[in-house]
């Protein structure tokens, strides 16, 4: 049988002794071999047959056998395996995976369990109508009259207090002023009691915190408020006829009502330690004995003095329109308070 001179590369599996021969002698070992081991390249290996019989002749002086027998078997078209190159290559594009924390993604339920207590003092001016039975008063006083007239006011609460954990919190916020009078008519000297009281408790979410907005390891949040306000306004007057024969008498009203409220609020830091805030909302709507329709809206600044102190200043507007009854015990109340405002805030 002639020479095999294949033209592709083969597995081959060699059965002649001289073949074996002819490796133990490029192998360069000068001991006897024990005859007839079985060769077999390594799995996958690449053989060119040619090759290696062309080497083998030209530096061995034993002839090489021509009549081997040579039995072949065709490789499987499979793809080669990737070079290292080709394996650590960067690929061209990857698709960008979701990560936490994005600062426009909606709220972080990763804030624990907090806590704001701010007392404050809010000058409120009056500018309207407030009727009571059949009269009517047309009623303008400044912020600035009622500072100077400090001196009459008989006592005040005012606090803001909000509690929440991760996303979710609630605020209450109380207002409480008395102030007396006495003043002096013609028939009488009148001393006159006006009392103003607000409660509000507002459930809040918080909808939206985008960290270092405009400033780096501070963010932007946006909350939604919902819930109830409380109003209670009366007064009371007690005459002191200057004609002893005419006994003293008191008169006087009052009116209590509630509101649903619903709005947002908003807070922009500034500067490392300054934020600004907005809060505006809504209520009323002329459900039962509330409001026809009532608005609030608060802005200021907040200066962080310390870790868990801050000094707030701000400006603050309500608008209230209501109505009840009518005859001899009507009330009326179409009237802005409105004025400054500062309080000291603890957080923790």
């Amino acid at each position: 049988m002639s020479r095999a001179t294949p033209r592709r590369l083969y597995h081959s599996r060699v059965f002649h002794s001289g073949f074996i021969g002819l490796v133990v002698m490029l192998c360069g070992f000068a001991q006897a071999v024990e005859p007839q081991p079985q060769l077999r390249p390594a799995q996958g290996t690449l053989v060119d047959l040619v090759t290696v019989f062309a080497e083998a002749e030209a530096t061995s002086a034993v002839p090489v056998q021509s009549n081997l027998l040579v039995s072949f078997e065709e490789l499987p078209q499979s793809p080669l395996p990737p070079t290292d190159a080709q394996a650590t290559a960067t690929p061209i594009y990857t698709p960008s995976q979701p990560t936490d924390g994005n600062a426009y993604t909606g709220p972080s339920s990763a804030r624990g369990t907090w806590v704001l207590i701010a007392p404050y003092g809010w000058i409120a001016g009056v500018n309207g109508q407030i009727g009571i039975g059949n009269q009517v008063l047309n009623v303008d006083l400044t912020p600035g009259q009622v500072l100077s007239h400090l001196g009459s006011v008989d006592g005040a609460l005012m606090l803001h207090t909000e509690v929440g954990k991760g996303d979710w919190g609630f605020i209450l916020d109380g207002n409480l002023i008395r102030a007396s009078s006495a003043v002096q008519t013609v028939p009488a000297q009148v001393d006159v009691t006006l009392q103003q009281t607000l409660i509000e408790g507002l459930g809040m979410y918080r909808l939206v915190e985008a960290s270092d907005f405009f400033v780096e390891g501070k963010s932007l949040s946006v909350d939604l408020l919902a819930g109830g306000r409380y109003y209670q306004f009366g007064n009371a007057f007690l005459f002191h006829p200057f004609n002893p024969a005419i006994p003293s008498f008191q008169t006087g009203t009052s009116s209590t009502w509630v509101d649903m409220v619903i709005g947002a609020r908003t807070r922009v830091p500034v500067t490392n330690s300054l934020d600004a805030f907005a809060r505006a909302d809504i209520g009323g709507f002329g459900i039962g004995s509330s409001s026809t329709f009532a608005w609030n809206l608060i802005a200021g600044v907040d200066w962080k003095m310390t870790s868990c102190s801050s000094l707030i200043a701000g400006y603050r507007q309500m608008d209230i329109n209501k109505h009840s009854d009518s005859g001899g015990s009507a009330f009326d109340f179409n009237a802005r308070l409105y004025g400054p405002f500062m309080a000291l805030a603890f957080q923790f």
